[in-house]
């Protein structure tokens, strides 16, 4: 169906917000998203091209909104095993008001979140793989770095080791690096 392809997810605290784009246009191939997770009324749409797919099923938590997600995706004749994806990316830091959708990365938005007042001090380096072993299995693997400016506290995930700020120095770092990998089935 598309050559390559990219997944972004924005996962927030109810909803789950994606978009696969073209990584050599930045063009959006299709977007969509699940809202009201874990409520009596969620809801989830997916637009790809010219088709809209709307549910209104209720969905009890992020697992659960992810397989809808997957679920349109497959119902719009674009299941991801087919799409050429070549990379999945996930939202790291909020943008303030202005950047609420699946955005490129690129120098013109790094300068606009740097001088918003927006900028974290934190600088994150992640990279993931997913190869499919079947049109059902696949595994996966990603790592990321975390190096927080200034002392702030943030880290990778629960449970990752971290290198604490040497007390009293002024302007010392707290890093954190984290990896996973696993096995997917899709029933």
């Amino acid at each position: 169906m598309m050559s390559r392809s990219v997944l972004v997810l924005n996962s927030g605290s109810s909803s789950v917000k994606f978009q696969l784009i073209d990584p050599d246009s930045g063009a959006s191939l299709a977007d969509g998203i699940v809202e009201r997770i874990g409520e009596d009324a969620s809801a989830a749409s997916l637009t790809l091209g010219e088709m809209d797919l709307t549910r209104g099923d209720r969905v009890a938590d992020h697992e659960a909104a992810l397989r809808t997600t997957f679920e349109l995706f497959d119902e719009a004749g674009a299941h991801l095993n087919t799409v050429g994806l070549v990379a999945v990316g996930h939202r790291v830091v909020h943008g303030g008001p202005d950047l609420y959708r699946p955005t490129l990365v690129d120098d013109a938005l790094v300068s606009k979140l740097d001088t918003n007042g927006v900028s974290t001090k934190i600088d994150q380096f992640a990279l993931g793989y997913v190869y499919n072993l079947s049109k059902r299995t696949a595994v996966y693997t990603t790592v990321s770095r975390l190096n927080n400016k200034n002392g702030t506290a943030n880290s990778v995930a629960s449970g990752t080791a971290q290198t604490a700020a040497p007390s009293g120095v002024a302007g010392a770092s707290l890093k954190s690096t984290g990896a996973e990998f696993g096995l997917r089935h899709f029933f």
